[in-house]
């Protein structure tokens, strides 16, 4: 089984060395890595090259045609999106290919631990986010994040893919899509597949308002499918 690991990238010379670091370090080996280079003015297309992955160029501004674009290149049997602002524990993708082994299974989405000097934080955000997606599961509104999910290629195919559009719940959406061609068991939550990712969306000093704010902004454009809101949010991510 191959994986193919899609990674949008605007102006993310900071945090893409980490990243791309983090995956080579994986205890899994068949994969690729496809950097979108989404119009950077800064070296991370340099960063790139340099860490010898794939390098993709998408001229239309947005995480939704980044990731459209990443994933028309993959060659993996499975898809998997990550953001460049994450790192990842040695045995992600193989947890992720673990779950794929099940050949019922369509797309797979695990939780966010966000980077943070206090322990407590890092551990409170770990929780919070797994009974967030757990109370989405079990109530059948599953919703993944584009940084730490994946889908089998041949499901993405039978849809019409992100939504170029979309400059924020671009995963959101093509979780829906996914949803409307297969059983809810064939989308879960797994709380064992986890990412870092840093904590630049937290952007009030108020650790614990923010996440708030940010579990919030979720509740607001998924459930209640506000679609002001999904056009005004774009630099959250």
């Amino acid at each position: 089984m191959k994986l193919s690991v899609v990674i949008p990238a605007y102006n993310e010379e900071k945090y893409l060395p980490g990243c791309l670091e983090s995956l080579k370090n994986q205890t899994f080996r068949d994969f690729e890595i496809i950097v979108i280079d989404n119009n950077s003015t800064d070296t991370t297309a340099e960063i790139a090259m340099q860490h010898g992955v794939n390098i993709i160029h998408e001229a239309k501004k947005g995480v939704g045609a980044a990731r459209k674009k990443g994933f028309s290149q993959a060659r993996g049997e499975i898809i998997v999106s990550t953001d460049a602002d994450c790192t990842f524990p040695p045995d992600w993708l193989e947890k992720i290919a673990h779950a794929f082994e099940n050949p019922n299974t369509i797309a797979v989405y695990g939780t966010t631990i966000i980077e943070d000097p206090s322990i407590w934080k890092r551990q409170l955000s770990y929780y919070v986010m797994n009974i967030f997606y757990q109370i989405n599961d079990r109530l059948n509104k599953k919703q993944f994040q584009g940084s730490n999910s994946a889908v089998r290629k041949t499901a993405y195919e039978k849809t019409t893919g992100y939504d170029s559009s979309l400059g924020a719940l671009e995963d959101a959406d093509l979780c829906k899509k996914l949803m409307k061609i297969a059983t809810p068991s064939a989308i879960f939550f797994d709380p064992s597949i986890k990412i870092i990712t840093s904590a630049r969306r937290l952007k009030n000093g108020n650790f614990l308002k923010s996440l708030w704010t940010y579990l919030t902004w979720y509740y607001q454009t998924w459930w209640k499918q506000s679609s002001k809101k999904i056009q005004t949010v774009e630099d959250i991510r």
